[in-house]
């Protein structure tokens, strides 16, 4: 098949999808899953394994998740700094935007919605930890100021005669 066959294939195929309706939200959404899953995993949507042999990122992703290991499935290059939790319900979101048929896609306000209830959960759990490190700080500066080492025994200190 010639690279003029396949535009014109794909051109047919778009004006069929667009004078249909079908081209837009549900195809939209499939396209934002790819890119959700590019952005929690660091891999590109098509990816070369070995010799001209190509593996789709879903392809990549779906033997790990049915493993349960998010581990695997997130970037390595977070070295294991990101909540688990998160990245399981992003992951979740953006397999539900890949499904196979456009009926069983999410739309797009569904997938914001999600989207924005796990960032208000994540910007409150980091608050939550940011305050308790400075409260754990603060202790623990507190407490050091009372550590007999931190007293230099060279100074002169008064003596009660």
């Amino acid at each position: 098949m010639t690279i003029t066959k396949i535009k014109h294939l794909t051109l047919n195929s778009m004006c069929r999808y667009r004078g249909s309706g079908k081209l837009n939200r549900k195809i939209d959404v499939y396209s934002f899953g790819i890119i959700l899953l590019e952005l929690i995993t660091g891999q590109p949507a098509m990816k070369e394994v070995s010799f001209g042999i190509k593996i789709k990122l879903l392809d990549w992703v779906n033997p790990k998740l049915n493993n349960g290991d998010i581990e695997a499935i997130v970037d390595q290059r977070l070295e294991g700094h990101y909540n688990r939790s998160s990245a399981w319900k992003l992951v979740e979101i953006a397999m539900s935007c890949t499904q196979p048929t456009a009926i069983q896609r999410p739309d797009i306000s569904e997938v914001l919605t999600e989207l924005k209830d796990r960032w208000s959960l994540e910007i409150t759990h980091e608050r939550s930890e940011s305050s308790m490190r400075r409260s754990s700080d603060n202790s623990s500066s507190d407490m050091s100021s009372l550590n007999p080492s931190h007293f230099d025994s060279s100074s002169s200190v008064p003596h009660a005669q």
